[in-house]
């Protein structure tokens, strides 16, 4: 499997150094129990939205899933949750792996993470910009989920093709090395293996617009 190159690797070093920063920023002006609640609450609401019901005690895998992500929700379900930030989210008052004994916590990135299990549903919310190489971050994600097994990816999308090509070349965003529109992203997903089931608009913003992608991995 191929390496991401270096110039992809500087980029998503920069990010991830910025990354950690913003979360102990954003997070430092939230009260803990008050930001948890809410974002719980944020992710039933999603998983609603989708109709997200995978079958009893059925393992779940939730990939980059940040300080508060989607393994918040799924206390009757063994999960497995990889985030290659996870040892500095230790160091935050809004997070604690004793909290959630049902997940199974690597520190790992999507591209290097390695193992022999498969998945029924899989999530990747929020992250898929934030990764070093977005074509072998999703193809491991296809390797992992299961034939006919769902995936459900988040990502802010560009609305406008010049604003995407300036904040490529500039980058404008420096949080997120990937910069793509919704078209990019469908296209990205059905070469990973993917057939879309659902392309939702979360939020509309001016320059973004928030969309949730549900879809099917082929079985071959």
């Amino acid at each position: 499997m191929k390496e991401p190159s270096a110039k992809q690797s500087r980029r998503w070093r920069i990010a991830q150094f910025f990354e950690i920063r913003w979360w102990q920023f954003y997070l430092s002006r939230q009260p803990v129990e008050k930001y948890l609640t809410e974002k719980s609450a944020y992710w039933r609401r999603v998983r609603d939205q989708f109709k997200v019901m995978p079958q009893p005690a059925a393992p779940i895998l939730d990939a980059g899933c940040g300080p508060s992500g989607m393994f918040m929700v799924w206390a009757d379900h063994p999960v497995t949750a990889l985030d290659p930030l996870l040892d500095r989210y230790d160091q935050l008052p809004h997070f604690s792996r004793d909290w959630y004994p049902h997940v199974s916590f690597f520190a790992e990135a999507i591209e290097t993470w390695e193992t022999t299990e498969s998945f029924p549903w899989v999530f990747c919310l929020n992250v898929i910009n934030h990764v070093s190489d977005l074509e072998l971050a999703l193809a491991r994600l296809s390797e992992v989920t299961e034939a006919g097994g769902y995936l459900l990816l988040t990502v802010d999308v560009h609305k406008h093709r010049m604003l995407k090509k300036v904040f490529r070349a500039l980058p404008g965003d420096i949080l997120h090395p990937h910069q793509h529109d919704r078209i990019d992203y469908e296209r990205h997903l059905r070469q990973a293996g993917f057939s879309i089931e659902q392309s939702l608009c979360l939020k509309q913003g001016r320059i973004f617009d928030y969309y949730g992608f549900l879809a099917t991995k082929k079985y071959i």
